[in-house]
């Protein structure tokens, strides 16, 4: 993989977001992330081992709400103790930003991107690789500024 110079504006908090939502959502490879995000393929395995994506995507694949009411039952008990974990609390409610449905990230746009490609693709042929071009672009933009819509 080519190095990727790494853009001063976006933070690594932000990077690791946006990895993070198109890891969740998309069927992605981490070299495929790590291009996006202007990051190594080694860096996403060690935000995926340490943030626990795994477990997250297994969790996007049940019911929103009830992971939702799971989770906030979780940070319920954590918060009633006399000393928590902040980075405990943190990590939940990242959980349930990332799991609400009043949002669309970054991988929700690449999701519907790719659905509306694909139409062209089979629609307009011709059209479709303009298109494409544009669209990665488009995608690349998104990353670089951390967008969620």
């Amino acid at each position: 993989m080519a190095k990727t110079k790494k853009d001063k504006s976006v933070s690594k908090k932000q990077q690791i977001d946006v990895a993070m939502n198109l890891f969740l959502a998309n069927n992605l490879t981490q070299l495929d992330i790590a291009e996006m995000v202007g990051v190594s393929e080694n860096t996403i395995k060690a935000w995926k081992d340490k943030y626990n994506w795994e477990e997250l995507r297994g969790a996007t694949e049940s019911s929103n709400g009830k992971i939702i009411a799971n989770i906030l039952r979780r940070l319920n008990t954590i918060t009633s103790q006399e000393v928590f974990s902040s980075d405990d609390v943190i990590k939940l409610t990242k959980a349930i930003h990332v799991l609400s449905p009043t949002k669309m990230t970054v991988s929700g746009q690449i999701e519907t991107m790719k659905a509306f490609a694909t139409y062209l693709h089979q629609t307009e042929p011709s059209v479709a690789k303009l298109v494409a071009d544009h669209l990665n672009q488009f995608v690349k933009n998104c990353v670089k500024n951390a967008i969620s819509v």
